[in-house]
């Protein structure tokens, strides 16, 4: 029997990861990041594994931001630097997020997921009011993961339960006086 990789379906969330190339450790780290989504069950897209001799850079990070479900940014403090000060590919690729939200695209499709620093130092402008996966404790890995994959999932970690109007309404279903 001849195993094969799973193909994305309808159903499949695809996310692309934005992230500032810090170091190459930095750049594995966010390899490994994508490598368990991706076993997860999300189809995320790093730069690291699409871009070729001769492409069009800015073109594919636009695409891949508007038309992928999700987008994980990975905030350090290099990241906020440049997004704030509109240097390199992150700050470009701020420019179009920016714009994705000003004309409507839905908040919650931009994660911030902090892999180092404090969140005044690491998170940029545009992200300090966005609740974000702290991911900065490699103890804390997995569960982070999971958060992610519950989040594009649209699974959350806690349901309301369902209403209830026993006690409230008398036998003849009219509220007690």
């Amino acid at each position: 029997m001849t195993e094969t990789t799973p193909q994305p379906g309808p159903a499949t969330p695809t996310c692309f990861v934005s992230y500032s190339w810090d170091s190459e450790e930095h750049k594995a780290w966010v390899r490994q990041l994508a490598t368990a989504l991706r076993s997860a069950g999300v189809d995320v897209r790093i730069d690291q594994w699409d871009a070729r001799f001769g492409m069009d850079v800015p073109k594919y990070m636009e695409e891949r931001i508007r038309f992928s479900d999700y987008v994980l940014l990975v905030c350090t403090p290099e990241f906020a630097e440049r997004a704030n000060t509109g240097k390199g590919g992150v700050g470009y690729e701020k420019g179009i997020i920016t714009g994705e939200l000003y004309t409507g695209a839905q908040p919650t499709k931009f994660i911030p997921v902090l892999r180092t620093g404090e969140p005044a130092d690491s998170l940029p402008s545009y992200l300090m009011n966005k609740l974000f996966v702290d991911l900065r404790d490699d103890c804390a890995f997995e569960a982070g993961i999971q958060a992610v994959v519950r989040h594009v999932y649209q699974r959350p970690e806690y349901e309301a339960p369902p209403l209830s109007l026993r006690g409230v309404l008398g036998a003849t279903g009219v509220p007690d006086t």
